[in-house]
């Protein structure tokens, strides 16, 4: 069944706004400074964008964003790995000061300290990190992972499916986010091709990651999830038994595949193979969820290789 107290962002009063949550400026290794690159994507159709300059918070004191234009404070911190992989990329947002985590900080005190003023942390682009399940396990109290990071698209990295699989193995609850981390000016390899789409009522810091904290969010790097709908739904019959569980059905725009991705089983919806070739797409895709099941996650693919994911649905029985 459900698990109590989820919440269906897609039934959610407000609005989408369009975020990147994690970009550069000057301040750090990008290579443009604060006031261009709020410019640069409140002019290309953003609504937030969080500063994640690596190491230090970006003084945010002067700034002129538009009218409207949500800007999150944050930062990029990288503690070391004490499990055997790779340095951590943790992106922290909702933060106005922190410290310099490459040396003596071990990750969970890192996550705890800025959990505990409020921020939020997400790994950063964990499948370009290299980060297998043995750096996740022993941690806790993180808000998600990158799953979609358009900068690590030039190093053949950028999907971390996989990796938020393991996560969501472990916790059951790990929300998703797609982003740009960007470091080139606006038009660059590695601008306005992540996104995450956040449900809030209105435009603000606190509406923003009040709703990130709650979930009420969903990726894309291009194609849209326009609605997510749940209803009661009986597996088994003819001589097997019956097993009341939920039926999960989705809307989308046109796209080629939409995958049910589960711990337990997953489906695939698509259009006839030969259609498919020639260009056919769907918009609606449907999955009755197994008993047992943790979690259910949709992901979906359009004919230009791009993708758009929700956040997992959690089930507990």
């Amino acid at each position: 069944m459900l698990a109590p107290g989820w919440r269906n962002p897609f039934k959610a009063p407000g609005a989408w706004r369009k975020a990147n949550l994690h970009a550069h400026t000057t301040h750090s290794d990008g290579r443009v400074d604060l006031q261009t690159r709020v410019n640069e994507y409140a002019a290309a159709g953003w609504d937030v964008l969080a500063i994640t300059d690596h190491h230090a918070i970006t003084d945010l004191k002067g700034l002129q964003a538009p009218p409207g234009f949500v800007v999150l404070p944050g930062a990029e911190l990288h503690p070391g790995n004490p499990f055997g992989g790779d340095r951590y990329h943790l992106v922290c947002l909702n933060v106005e000061q922190a410290r310099d985590a490459r040396t003596a900080a071990h990750p969970q005190e890192v996550i705890d300290e800025v959990t505990g003023r409020g921020g939020l942390v997400y790994f950063a682009h964990p499948y370009w990190c290299k980060h297998k399940l043995r750096d996740f396990e022993p941690l806790s109290g993180y808000t998600g992972v990158e799953v979609y990071n358009h900068g690590c698209r030039d190093a053949g990295r950028p999907d971390s499916g996989a990796q938020w699989d393991d996560l969501l193995a472990q916790s059951g609850v790990c929300p998703g986010i797609a982003t740009d981390d960007c470091h080139g000016p606006g038009g660059a390899s590695d601008t306005y091709g992540g996104w995450t789409w956040i449900r809030t009522e209105e435009r603000s810091r606190e509406a923003a990651i009040e709703a990130l904290r709650g979930g009420m969010n969903y990726s894309s790097s291009g194609p849209e999830i326009l609605a997510l709908e749940i209803e009661d739904a009986v597996l088994g019959g003819n001589g097997k038994p019956q097993v009341a569980t939920h039926r999960i059905t989705v809307r989308t725009s046109p796209v080629r595949e939409i995958f049910f991705v589960s711990d337990v089983s997953g489906s695939c919806c698509e259009p006839d193979p030969e259609a498919a070739r020639g260009g056919a797409t769907i918009a609606e895709g449907s999955f009755v969820v197994r008993p047992g099941c943790r979690y259910v996650r949709v992901e979906i693919l359009d004919h230009a290789g791009r993708k758009a994911w929700s956040n997992p649905i959690p089930f507990a029985w």
